[in-house]
Protein backbone atom coordinates (compact mmCIF):
# COMPACT_ATOMS: atom_id res chain seq x y z
CA UNK A 1 0.00 0.00 0.00
CA UNK A 2 0.94 3.59 -0.28
CA UNK A 3 2.43 5.81 2.13
CA UNK A 4 0.70 9.10 3.53
CA UNK A 5 2.30 11.33 5.34
CA UNK A 6 -0.17 13.83 7.16
CA UNK A 7 1.50 17.03 8.37
CA UNK A 8 -0.24 18.71 11.58
CA UNK A 9 0.24 22.40 11.59
CA UNK A 10 -1.21 24.29 14.51
CA UNK A 11 -3.82 26.77 13.84
CA UNK A 12 -3.23 30.21 14.18
CA UNK A 13 -5.48 31.96 16.92
CA UNK A 14 -7.58 33.71 14.17
CA UNK A 15 -8.93 30.23 13.11
CA UNK A 16 -10.05 29.45 16.63
CA UNK A 17 -13.56 29.24 17.38
CA UNK A 18 -15.12 31.67 19.18
CA UNK A 19 -15.08 29.98 22.52
CA UNK A 20 -11.57 28.92 22.34
CA UNK A 21 -12.28 25.08 21.02
CA UNK A 22 -10.72 23.48 18.22
CA UNK A 23 -12.81 23.86 15.01
CA UNK A 24 -14.43 21.32 13.62
CA UNK A 25 -12.69 19.38 10.51
CA UNK A 26 -13.58 19.94 7.08
CA UNK A 27 -14.80 18.06 4.82
CA UNK A 28 -12.13 17.46 3.05
CA UNK A 29 -9.99 16.51 5.62
CA UNK A 30 -12.43 14.08 6.70
CA UNK A 31 -12.79 12.44 3.21
CA UNK A 32 -8.62 12.06 3.65
CA UNK A 33 -8.94 10.36 6.89
CA UNK A 34 -11.19 7.77 5.84
CA UNK A 35 -9.58 6.88 2.58
CA UNK A 36 -5.95 6.41 4.79
CA UNK A 37 -8.46 4.68 7.36
CA UNK A 38 -9.44 1.91 4.58
CA UNK A 39 -6.24 1.37 3.27
CA UNK A 40 -4.47 0.94 7.01
CA UNK A 41 -7.36 -1.99 7.81
CA UNK A 42 -7.03 -2.99 4.22
CA UNK A 43 -3.38 -3.83 5.09
CA UNK A 44 -3.80 -5.24 8.23
CA UNK A 45 -6.19 -7.91 7.09
CA UNK A 46 -3.96 -9.01 4.73
CA UNK A 47 -1.61 -9.21 7.31
CA UNK A 48 -4.18 -11.15 9.24
CA UNK A 49 -5.21 -13.39 5.98
CA UNK A 50 -1.75 -14.62 5.37
CA UNK A 51 -0.89 -15.11 8.83
CA UNK A 52 -4.15 -17.23 9.43
CA UNK A 53 -3.35 -19.00 5.36
CA UNK A 54 0.53 -19.70 7.09
CA UNK A 55 -1.21 -21.76 9.99
CA UNK A 56 -3.69 -23.52 8.25
CA UNK A 57 -0.81 -24.80 5.76
CA UNK A 58 1.18 -25.28 8.80
CA UNK A 59 -1.42 -27.83 10.42
CA UNK A 60 -2.64 -29.34 7.00
CA UNK A 61 0.75 -30.23 7.17
CA UNK A 62 1.45 -31.89 10.26
CA UNK A 63 -2.25 -33.46 9.88
CA UNK A 64 -0.76 -35.08 6.83
CA UNK A 65 2.38 -36.46 8.31
CA UNK A 66 0.48 -38.14 11.78
CA UNK A 67 -2.31 -38.98 9.13
CA UNK A 68 0.82 -40.73 7.41
CA UNK A 69 2.41 -42.24 10.61
CA UNK A 70 -0.93 -43.95 11.48
CA UNK A 71 -1.43 -45.41 7.76
CA UNK A 72 2.23 -46.75 8.65
CA UNK A 73 1.32 -48.08 12.09
CA UNK A 74 -1.64 -49.63 10.85
CA UNK A 75 -0.20 -51.24 7.95
CA UNK A 76 2.19 -53.10 10.14
CA UNK A 77 -0.28 -54.11 12.47
CA UNK A 78 -1.70 -55.89 9.64
CA UNK A 79 1.37 -57.11 8.39
CA UNK A 80 1.88 -58.70 12.15
CA UNK A 81 -1.31 -60.25 12.14
CA UNK A 82 -0.87 -61.86 8.87
CA UNK A 83 2.54 -62.86 10.14
CA UNK A 84 1.07 -64.30 13.48
CA UNK A 85 -1.68 -65.77 11.42
CA UNK A 86 0.70 -67.73 9.23
CA UNK A 87 2.79 -68.71 12.00
CA UNK A 88 -0.74 -70.11 13.91
CA UNK A 89 -1.38 -72.22 10.46
CA UNK A 90 2.81 -73.04 10.24
CA UNK A 91 2.09 -74.28 13.87
CA UNK A 92 -1.12 -76.87 12.81
CA UNK A 93 0.69 -77.82 10.70
CA UNK A 94 4.05 -79.01 12.18
CA UNK A 95 1.43 -80.89 14.97
CA UNK A 96 -0.60 -82.86 12.05
CA UNK A 97 3.63 -83.57 11.14
CA UNK A 98 4.60 -84.60 14.07
CA UNK A 99 1.72 -86.32 15.23
CA UNK A 100 1.68 -88.24 11.41
CA UNK A 101 5.36 -88.89 11.94
CA UNK A 102 4.35 -90.43 15.91
CA UNK A 103 1.44 -92.59 13.92
CA UNK A 104 4.39 -93.91 11.71
CA UNK A 105 6.85 -95.03 14.38
CA UNK A 106 4.07 -96.52 16.39
CA UNK A 107 2.72 -97.97 12.99
CA UNK A 108 -0.63 -100.17 14.60
CA UNK A 109 0.41 -100.00 17.96
CA UNK A 110 -1.92 -98.63 20.46
CA UNK A 111 -1.95 -98.76 24.10
CA UNK A 112 -4.21 -101.80 23.67
CA UNK A 113 -2.29 -103.94 22.30
CA UNK A 114 -0.83 -107.27 23.83
CA UNK A 115 2.80 -107.75 24.28
CA UNK A 116 5.17 -110.65 24.20
CA UNK A 117 7.79 -110.91 25.70
CA UNK A 118 10.53 -113.40 26.53
CA UNK A 119 12.03 -112.78 29.92
CA UNK A 120 15.76 -113.42 30.46
CA UNK A 121 15.29 -116.35 28.12
CA UNK A 122 13.94 -118.37 30.79
CA UNK A 123 10.05 -118.08 30.68
CA UNK A 124 7.45 -116.08 28.27
CA UNK A 125 4.96 -113.90 28.86
CA UNK A 126 2.54 -111.48 27.66
CA UNK A 127 1.46 -107.83 29.43
CA UNK A 128 -0.67 -105.54 28.00
CA UNK A 129 1.06 -102.33 26.36
CA UNK A 130 -0.99 -99.93 28.59
CA UNK A 131 0.19 -101.90 31.60
CA UNK A 132 3.75 -101.21 30.22
CA UNK A 133 2.71 -97.19 29.40
CA UNK A 134 0.99 -97.03 33.10
CA UNK A 135 4.21 -95.10 34.38
CA UNK A 136 4.32 -92.10 31.37
CA UNK A 137 7.21 -90.45 32.68
CA UNK A 138 9.53 -93.42 32.67
CA UNK A 139 12.08 -95.12 30.49
CA UNK A 140 9.74 -98.48 30.54
CA UNK A 141 7.00 -96.58 29.07
CA UNK A 142 9.22 -94.74 26.24
CA UNK A 143 11.01 -98.04 25.59
CA UNK A 144 7.42 -100.02 25.16
CA UNK A 145 5.05 -97.11 23.85
CA UNK A 146 5.28 -98.26 20.11
CA UNK A 147 8.05 -95.94 18.43
CA UNK A 148 10.98 -98.17 18.97
CA UNK A 149 9.25 -101.48 18.47
CA UNK A 150 11.07 -102.06 15.14
CA UNK A 151 14.55 -101.89 16.71
CA UNK A 152 13.99 -103.75 20.15
CA UNK A 153 16.20 -107.03 20.43
CA UNK A 154 13.50 -109.82 19.73
CA UNK A 155 13.90 -113.91 19.93
CA UNK A 156 13.64 -116.13 16.87
CA UNK A 157 9.83 -116.02 17.41
CA UNK A 158 9.69 -112.47 17.29
CA UNK A 159 9.04 -112.23 21.08
CA UNK A 160 10.23 -108.77 22.17
CA UNK A 161 13.76 -110.08 24.50
CA UNK A 162 13.83 -108.85 28.14
CA UNK A 163 17.84 -109.33 29.16
CA UNK A 164 16.55 -109.45 32.74
CA UNK A 165 15.81 -112.54 34.90
CA UNK A 166 12.53 -113.34 35.87
CA UNK A 167 12.94 -113.11 39.28
CA UNK A 168 13.10 -109.53 39.39
CA UNK A 169 11.52 -108.75 36.39
CA UNK A 170 8.13 -110.49 36.65
CA UNK A 171 7.45 -108.83 40.05
CA UNK A 172 7.72 -105.22 38.42
CA UNK A 173 4.97 -106.39 36.22
CA UNK A 174 2.89 -107.65 38.41
CA UNK A 175 2.80 -104.65 40.45
CA UNK A 176 2.15 -102.38 37.45
CA UNK A 177 -0.97 -104.73 36.76
CA UNK A 178 -2.39 -104.73 40.02
CA UNK A 179 -1.37 -100.74 40.00
CA UNK A 180 -4.16 -100.37 37.26
CA UNK A 181 -6.79 -101.58 38.89
CA UNK A 182 -5.61 -100.00 42.11
CA UNK A 183 -8.02 -98.35 44.33
CA UNK A 184 -6.35 -94.55 45.73
CA UNK A 185 -7.82 -95.13 49.47
CA UNK A 186 -5.79 -98.70 49.17
CA UNK A 187 -2.69 -98.17 47.57
CA UNK A 188 -0.55 -101.30 45.80
CA UNK A 189 2.01 -102.54 48.02
CA UNK A 190 5.76 -102.50 46.60
CA UNK A 191 6.46 -106.18 45.30
CA UNK A 192 8.18 -108.71 47.38
CA UNK A 193 11.36 -109.96 46.08
CA UNK A 194 14.39 -111.64 47.67
CA UNK A 195 16.58 -110.22 50.18
CA UNK A 196 19.48 -111.62 48.54
CA UNK A 197 17.92 -110.39 44.70
CA UNK A 198 17.20 -106.93 46.13
CA UNK A 199 20.02 -105.16 44.85
CA UNK A 200 19.41 -106.42 41.77
CA UNK A 201 15.75 -105.13 41.44
CA UNK A 202 16.89 -101.76 42.68
CA UNK A 203 19.17 -101.72 40.01
CA UNK A 204 16.69 -102.44 37.43
CA UNK A 205 14.07 -100.20 38.45
CA UNK A 206 16.71 -97.26 38.38
CA UNK A 207 17.09 -98.29 34.68
CA UNK A 208 13.75 -98.32 34.07
CA UNK A 209 13.66 -94.90 35.78
CA UNK A 210 10.62 -96.98 37.89
CA UNK A 211 12.32 -97.03 41.46
CA UNK A 212 10.02 -93.84 42.51
CA UNK A 213 6.62 -95.27 40.90
CA UNK A 214 7.79 -98.54 43.32
CA UNK A 215 8.58 -96.35 46.20
CA UNK A 216 7.93 -93.22 46.47
CA UNK A 217 9.36 -91.37 48.61
CA UNK A 218 8.00 -90.47 51.68
CA UNK A 219 7.73 -86.63 50.65
CA UNK A 220 7.00 -87.11 47.39
CA UNK A 221 8.48 -85.28 44.77
CA UNK A 222 8.32 -81.95 42.35
CA UNK A 223 6.17 -81.96 39.09
CA UNK A 224 5.86 -78.51 37.03
CA UNK A 225 2.67 -77.20 37.87
CA UNK A 226 2.91 -73.54 36.06
CA UNK A 227 5.51 -70.87 34.61
CA UNK A 228 9.02 -71.87 34.26
CA UNK A 229 9.82 -73.42 37.58
CA UNK A 230 12.97 -74.77 37.94
CA UNK A 231 13.17 -78.46 39.75
CA UNK A 232 16.31 -79.56 41.16
CA UNK A 233 17.89 -82.58 39.80
CA UNK A 234 17.24 -84.78 43.18
CA UNK A 235 12.99 -83.03 42.67
CA UNK A 236 13.47 -82.40 45.98
CA UNK A 237 13.88 -78.49 45.66
CA UNK A 238 12.00 -75.83 43.49
CA UNK A 239 13.22 -72.08 42.58
CA UNK A 240 12.47 -69.64 39.79
CA UNK A 241 15.29 -67.34 37.79
CA UNK A 242 13.64 -64.39 37.53
CA UNK A 243 11.06 -61.84 39.79
CA UNK A 244 7.60 -61.28 37.98
CA UNK A 245 4.20 -61.16 38.98
CA UNK A 246 3.66 -62.87 42.43
CA UNK A 247 3.16 -66.98 42.51
CA UNK A 248 4.38 -66.58 38.64
CA UNK A 249 5.32 -70.57 38.76
CA UNK A 250 4.52 -73.07 41.13
CA UNK A 251 4.80 -76.98 41.28
CA UNK A 252 3.03 -80.26 42.52
CA UNK A 253 4.22 -82.58 45.39
CA UNK A 254 3.06 -85.42 43.75
CA UNK A 255 2.36 -87.56 46.42
CA UNK A 256 -1.49 -87.11 47.72
CA UNK A 257 -2.07 -86.08 50.85
CA UNK A 258 -2.93 -89.66 53.61
CA UNK A 259 -6.57 -89.20 55.11
CA UNK A 260 -5.56 -91.36 57.80
CA UNK A 261 -4.87 -89.48 60.78
CA UNK A 262 -3.53 -85.60 60.91
CA UNK A 263 -1.65 -85.62 57.27
CA UNK A 264 0.98 -83.16 56.92
CA UNK A 265 4.08 -82.37 54.80
CA UNK A 266 7.00 -80.47 56.11
CA UNK A 267 9.51 -78.18 54.04
CA UNK A 268 12.49 -76.07 54.16
CA UNK A 269 12.38 -72.37 52.70
CA UNK A 270 15.50 -70.52 52.31
CA UNK A 271 16.71 -67.62 51.30
CA UNK A 272 20.21 -67.21 48.86
CA UNK A 273 20.06 -63.33 49.57
CA UNK A 274 21.47 -62.04 53.24
CA UNK A 275 20.34 -58.91 52.26
CA UNK A 276 16.50 -60.11 51.21
CA UNK A 277 14.03 -59.55 53.32
CA UNK A 278 10.81 -62.24 54.03
CA UNK A 279 7.91 -60.57 52.03
CA UNK A 280 4.33 -61.60 52.82
CA UNK A 281 4.31 -63.30 48.73
CA UNK A 282 7.58 -65.07 49.18
CA UNK A 283 5.46 -68.15 48.18
CA UNK A 284 2.32 -69.76 48.68
CA UNK A 285 0.81 -73.22 48.94
CA UNK A 286 -2.50 -74.43 48.81
CA UNK A 287 -3.98 -78.28 47.90
CA UNK A 288 -5.69 -79.47 45.03
CA UNK A 289 -7.81 -82.46 43.80
CA UNK A 290 -5.79 -86.20 43.28
CA UNK A 291 -7.18 -88.19 40.43
CA UNK A 292 -5.05 -91.33 41.49
CA UNK A 293 -2.90 -92.06 45.03
CA UNK A 294 0.07 -89.46 43.92
CA UNK A 295 -1.30 -87.23 41.39
CA UNK A 296 -2.95 -84.36 40.97
CA UNK A 297 -6.27 -84.50 38.86
CA UNK A 298 -5.40 -83.90 35.11
CA UNK A 299 -2.25 -81.89 36.17
CA UNK A 300 -3.81 -78.74 36.15
CA UNK A 301 -3.68 -75.82 38.93
CA UNK A 302 -4.41 -72.03 38.69
CA UNK A 303 -4.04 -69.10 41.24
CA UNK A 304 -7.10 -70.18 42.98
CA UNK A 305 -5.76 -73.74 44.46
CA UNK A 306 -3.68 -71.09 46.46
CA UNK A 307 -5.04 -70.77 50.00
CA UNK A 308 -1.74 -69.17 52.14
CA UNK A 309 1.25 -67.27 51.79
CA UNK A 310 2.98 -66.24 55.04
CA UNK A 311 0.24 -63.56 56.16
CA UNK A 312 -2.72 -66.08 55.90
CA UNK A 313 -5.05 -66.35 52.99
CA UNK A 314 -3.57 -64.94 49.26
CA UNK A 315 -6.89 -63.64 48.00
CA UNK A 316 -7.17 -61.39 51.67
CA UNK A 317 -3.48 -59.91 50.95
CA UNK A 318 -3.87 -59.44 47.79
CA UNK A 319 -7.23 -57.69 48.01
CA UNK A 320 -6.09 -55.42 50.67
CA UNK A 321 -3.76 -53.79 48.71
CA UNK A 322 -0.73 -54.88 51.10
CA UNK A 323 2.64 -55.33 48.65
CA UNK A 324 5.81 -56.45 48.89
CA UNK A 325 6.93 -53.56 50.37
CA UNK A 326 4.98 -53.24 52.93
CA UNK A 327 5.41 -56.72 53.98
CA UNK A 328 9.41 -56.18 54.81
CA UNK A 329 10.57 -58.34 57.61
CA UNK A 330 7.12 -60.17 58.48
CA UNK A 331 6.80 -56.67 61.12
CA UNK A 332 9.75 -58.39 62.97
CA UNK A 333 8.13 -61.96 62.80
CA UNK A 334 11.17 -63.12 61.00
CA UNK A 335 14.16 -60.77 59.97
CA UNK A 336 16.09 -60.74 56.75
CA UNK A 337 19.18 -62.24 58.72
CA UNK A 338 17.53 -65.43 59.08
CA UNK A 339 18.50 -67.27 56.55
CA UNK A 340 15.52 -70.21 56.53
CA UNK A 341 12.73 -70.93 58.31
CA UNK A 342 10.63 -74.53 58.51
CA UNK A 343 7.29 -75.08 57.15
CA UNK A 344 4.44 -77.69 58.10
CA UNK A 345 1.99 -77.91 55.93
CA UNK A 346 -1.23 -79.86 57.48
CA UNK A 347 -4.54 -80.11 56.07
CA UNK A 348 -6.90 -80.23 59.42
CA UNK A 349 -11.02 -81.40 59.20
CA UNK A 350 -12.55 -78.09 57.03
CA UNK A 351 -9.08 -76.12 56.98
CA UNK A 352 -5.64 -76.13 56.01
CA UNK A 353 -3.07 -74.91 58.57
CA UNK A 354 0.62 -73.70 57.89
CA UNK A 355 3.14 -73.59 60.47
CA UNK A 356 6.04 -71.27 60.23
CA UNK A 357 9.47 -72.40 62.57
CA UNK A 358 7.06 -74.48 64.76
CA UNK A 359 5.55 -71.65 66.37
CA UNK A 360 3.55 -68.92 64.49
CA UNK A 361 -0.02 -70.70 62.50
CA UNK A 362 -1.46 -69.65 59.77
CA UNK A 363 -5.31 -71.18 58.71
CA UNK A 364 -7.27 -70.84 55.93
CA UNK A 365 -11.00 -70.39 56.08
CA UNK A 366 -13.11 -73.58 55.30
CA UNK A 367 -11.99 -75.26 52.56
CA UNK A 368 -14.66 -76.52 49.51
CA UNK A 369 -16.30 -79.77 50.31
CA UNK A 370 -14.41 -81.66 47.09
CA UNK A 371 -11.23 -80.85 48.98
CA UNK A 372 -12.29 -81.68 52.25
CA UNK A 373 -13.63 -85.39 51.10
CA UNK A 374 -10.96 -85.97 48.40
CA UNK A 375 -7.02 -87.17 48.39
CA UNK A 376 -5.35 -84.27 47.83
CA UNK A 377 -2.05 -82.79 46.41
CA UNK A 378 0.22 -79.89 48.04
CA UNK A 379 0.70 -77.24 45.42
CA UNK A 380 3.49 -74.83 45.90
CA UNK A 381 4.12 -71.08 44.06
CA UNK A 382 7.04 -69.26 44.09
CA UNK A 383 7.82 -65.67 43.28
CA UNK A 384 11.53 -64.76 43.84
CA UNK A 385 14.36 -65.66 42.34
CA UNK A 386 16.21 -65.92 45.66
CA UNK A 387 13.59 -68.33 47.56
CA UNK A 388 14.20 -71.85 47.46
CA UNK A 389 11.66 -75.14 48.66
CA UNK A 390 12.87 -78.28 49.61
CA UNK A 391 11.21 -81.25 50.56
CA UNK A 392 11.72 -82.68 53.89
CA UNK A 393 12.32 -86.22 55.00
CA UNK A 394 14.14 -88.56 57.63
CA UNK A 395 14.13 -91.32 55.47
CA UNK A 396 13.78 -92.21 51.87
CA UNK A 397 11.59 -95.40 52.89
CA UNK A 398 12.53 -97.84 50.70
CA UNK A 399 14.74 -100.95 51.26
CA UNK A 400 18.58 -101.27 51.61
Amino acid sequence: PSVHTLVLMPLPASARSKNGGLPQPSEELRRAFLLQSEDWLGALQQLVDDEVQKCRTELLREVGEKQLELDNEWRKLLAERELLAQERADVVVREESLEREKQTLQGSRSPSDVLDLNVGGQMTCSVRRSTMLLEEHSALASIFSGRWDNSLERDKSGRIFIDFSPDIFMPMVDFLRQKTIENPEDPVEPPEVATEKMAAFKRMLVYYNMLDAVWPRPEGRWEEAWGQIEIGEDARMITVSAQRDPYHAAAFNVLRLSRAGQPKWDLRVTKTRPDAPWYYDSFAVGIVKASDHNRPHDWKASYKDLCLNLRGGTSSSMSSGISSVDSTDMHGVMHAEQDSISITVKQEAEKLTMIVNNGTHLTTSVMDSDLRSESCCLLVAVTYPWIRIHLVSNSDGRPT
